[in-house]
């Protein structure tokens, strides 16, 4: 069962939560499992040469199935949320903007995923956490390792509000973002692709014409083709393609 140990060398963390913006002066806090995986993910694409081919290797693949699958719990260190406010120039009046943060100390964020790994998924990942630079904005350092003795969750953890009744006083829900799990997104996806393909049918008994394909190919494209796909997917992308949300997410409540 990994744990991992996330320290912020510069004792603050800067991240804003999904669909907020970044003068709302809100904080992601704990850093949500979906900004974590896709951390993770990234540093294997820039700092590991098995992954310079822009295919990510196999073993890693089966890592990030079980990772997405579970919903992590959390140590937290104690955070204030604090902001600075800087006057950026513009062609008009200067423009107020706010730098957002958790203030968190030196003491580290411990991430724990319920689920066991293969000895190679393993190794894998303690490559990728010891290459994470920063987590969130990129002024958000941090030192990171996958812990070979880890404690034990248990009642000061941060966990998803599914798997435990309301701890009562002193105790508050906060929505982040997380991936579904791999096989809930393959059953959703089959489904918007069956009903996005409808008014495409193939013809019977001879070739598509290659105006068809084409049809069919855009009609399918919103819908990445697995949970490691939204995983990867850039803004760029969701923009286009009219996602106020990524495909394969979901805003999830801890307590």
């Amino acid at each position: 069962m990994p744990t991992l140990s996330i320290r912020f060398t510069g004792g603050h963390y800067h991240a804003t939560p999904w669909g907020r913006h970044a003068n709302e002066g809100a904080v992601e806090w704990p850093p949500s499992p979906w900004r974590l995986l896709r951390a993770l993910i990234s540093a294997g694409y820039t700092k590991l040469p098995e992954w310079q081919s822009g295919v990510m290797p196999e073993t890693a693949r089966s890592l990030f199935l079980k990772l997405s699958g579970v919903l992590p719990s959390y140590r937290l260190p104690t955070a204030i949320g604090t902001h600075t406010r800087h006057y950026m120039p513009t062609r008009a009046n200067p423009t107020l903007v706010l730098d957002t943060r958790a203030v968190t100390g030196s003491d580290p964020v411990f991430v724990h995923w319920d689920v066991p790994l293969e000895p190679d998924e393993r190794a894998w990942l303690a490559r990728l956490a010891a290459s994470l630079g920063y987590l969130g904005r990129a002024e958000s350092w941090t030192e990171c390792e996958l812990l070979t003795d880890a404690p034990q969750p248990d009642a000061g953890w941060v966990v998803p509000c599914e798997q435990a009744e309301s701890p009562g006083r002193g105790w508050e829900q906060v929505e982040v973002m997380a991936s579904v799990a791999p096989e809930t997104y393959t059953v959703w996806r089959q489904k918007r692709v069956a009903e996005a393909l409808a008014p495409f049918p193939l013809p019977e008994g001879r070739n598509p014409p290659e105006k068809l394909l084409k049809e069919r190919k855009k009609a399918v494209a919103p819908y990445p083709e697995d949970i490691l796909a939204c995983l990867q997917a850039e803004t760029g992308w969701l923009q286009k393609e009219g996602w106020s949300q990524p495909p394969g997410s979901q805003r999830v409540l801890y307590w």
